[in-house]
């Protein structure tokens, strides 16, 4: 209930968006026991302190300064200034504003939880943590629709590149470990090479770069193949949390099988354009 009401306490005013206060609160515990850890390494490492102790201690020291951080950036809070039609972000004693006549560019990046806000040479990134951010990027695009432009037409949505370098990663260390085993094992050198070689090849056929939308058709782009989807899908749309901010997911389906346009993977954003998406299977061109 107490939890509730903190949340409810940050939200009743709607010019005003913040981070929610336990996400505040648990970045700055981590860090906090974190810092305290290290004295009960150093102690308990022994005669091993080392390389294991001190190397155990300087992730430590790593992952509080990531913590601290992480807190320090979720005291910000951002101001809807109505009188002067601009947007305040706040943090200490420091104050920056960004007129929405101003404003030359607009960038959102699902996949990585931020807007880019930016006047000339001026840059500054809105987090998607804040809580009800949805409501102010809305507001944001109904002011200035000329730096969010419709689709016409069609509508790509891009996917964020970190699906394939962390795929890429595995491939790569799998297969130094098959070439490693060669000599030694030969069977196990050979599966961890064939692993490898899997891994590559849902690199290339299976991880999604780019959807392409239209009127009654969905085509779905990879790295070496396309597939195209046409028909009337069942169309499922839901938010989830991740990291502190919300993400909108789409989910098309053809019979038993489904396309998932998820945020979480998107470099362009969605949730702008379900609407412009729904009639587009609505009313398919003949």
């Amino acid at each position: 209930m107490l939890v509730y009401l903190n949340i409810m306490a940050e939200t009743i005013v709607p010019d005003r968006y913040r981070i929610g206060r336990g996400d505040r609160v648990i970045s700055f515990l981590l860090g906090i026991l974190s810092v305290l850890s290290i004295p009960f390494f150093w102690w308990a490492s022994g005669p091993y302190w080392w390389p294991w102790g001190m190397g155990v201690e300087g992730l430590l020291l790593v992952f509080a300064a990531l913590a601290f951080r992480r807190w320090w950036s979720a005291r910000e809070s951002v101001h809807w200034v109505e009188q002067e039609n601009c947007l305040e972000f706040r943090q200490g004693n420091r104050t920056q504003s960004f007129e929405l006549a101003a404003l030359t560019r607009v960038r959102t990046l699902p996949a990585q939880a931020r807007t880019l806000l930016q006047v000339g040479k001026r840059r500054r990134w809105l987090s998607h943590r804040l809580i009800n951010v949805e409501f102010l990027l809305e507001r944001l695009r109904t002011l200035r629709p000329d730096l969010c432009p419709f689709p016409e037409g069609r509508l790509k949505l891009r996917s964020s590149k970190t699906t394939v370098v962390a795929l890429a990663i595995l491939s790569l260390a799998t297969a130094g470990v098959g070439w490693q085993l060669l000599s030694w094992v030969t069977a196990i050198g050979v599966v961890f090479l064939a692993g490898a070689l899997f891994v590559i090849l849902r690199i290339l056929l299976l991880v999604p770069q780019k959807f392409v939308l239209g009127p009654g058709y969905l085509r779905v782009v990879y790295l070496v193949r396309w597939k195209t989807w046409k028909g009337t899908p069942e169309i499922h749309q839901d938010r989830y949390v991740a990291g502190g901010a919300v993400f909108f997911r789409m989910r098309l389906k053809f019979g038993k099988k489904r396309v998932d346009l998820d945020e979480g993977q998107l470099i362009d954003p969605l949730r702008p354009w379900v609407g412009w998406i729904v009639e587009c299977w609505s009313f398919p061109r003949p």
